[in-house]
């Protein structure tokens, strides 16, 4: 099958970023591209910053084998195994721009610039530095300029990928993840989960550090609570 990638396009690389692997579906064309949701390896949740995630861009695992291609087959998720939900929802910029802000934000890396940009004014004050001025102009670049730039790069990277305005099909089982856009399909196995992180408004399911899938809460409806669940319950069991 192929890979994510073809799907949800979601990757830190296509948002412009450079990270640590994510502890982050879908495989997309773009972001999962999210993701530019094996985000989206699917379309990149691409999460973002200085250390942001794709969404989702699933590799196929060497083991498998290559199916051959048959130019305008369309490709279907697995039958469902057991308990099983179906999920039918658009990623939108709101899911998106959740998705990266929270990966960017969750980051060693960017907790502890966040923690220097306050304490440093604050210690400069303290002792009557002479770069109080400085230390205090220099915290403001970094506690607003990251977000702004997280926020213009999410939004630039959605309204760029076309991916977005389809309908992204999944369904959760026992057995896996799997996803189906346009005429390309993929299944995720559980044991290839690996993290999850459960937003208001999008359910993220990492991959791997840096691909994602991402699962929209507006498509579970009054299910969010339950589908969650049962996705606790299969990845950690």
């Amino acid at each position: 099958m192929k890979s994510f990638e073809k799907i949800s396009k979601m990757n830190l690389a296509d948002l412009g970023e450079t990270e640590e692997p994510l502890e982050t579906g879908m495989e997309e064309n773009n972001v999962t591209e999210v993701f530019e949701p094996e985000v989206p390896q699917e379309e990149q949740p691409e999460a973002i910053l200085e250390e942001e995630p794709q969404m989702a861009v699933i590799s196929e695992d060497a083991a498998e084998e290559e199916e051959v291609e048959v130019e305008g087959e369309v490709k279907k998720m697995m039958d469902p195994t057991g308990e099983h939900y179906y999920i039918d929802a658009k990623i939108t910029e709101k899911e998106f721009l959740a998705f990266l802000f929270s990966h960017n934000f969750r980051q060693p890396l960017m907790i502890a610039a966040y923690l220097i940009a306050i304490i440093w004014p604050v210690m400069a004050f303290v002792r009557g530095d002479s770069n109080a001025i400085f230390a205090v102009a220099m915290a403001a670049v970094v506690i607003l300029f990251i977000p702004f730039s997280t926020w213009t790069r999410g939004k630039k990277a959605i309204n760029s990928n076309p991916l977005y305005q389809e309908i992204f099909h999944f369904m959760i089982d026992e057995w896996g993840v799997h996803l189906e856009l346009g005429t390309e399909a993929v299944d995720i196995e559980w044991k290839r989960i690996q993290k999850c992180v459960f937003l208001k408004s999008v359910t993220v399911l990492y991959t791997n550090k840096i691909n994602a899938h991402l699962i929209p809460t507006s498509g579970m409806g009054a299910r969010t609570e339950q589908i969650n669940q049962f996705i606790k319950r299969m990845k950690n069991r």
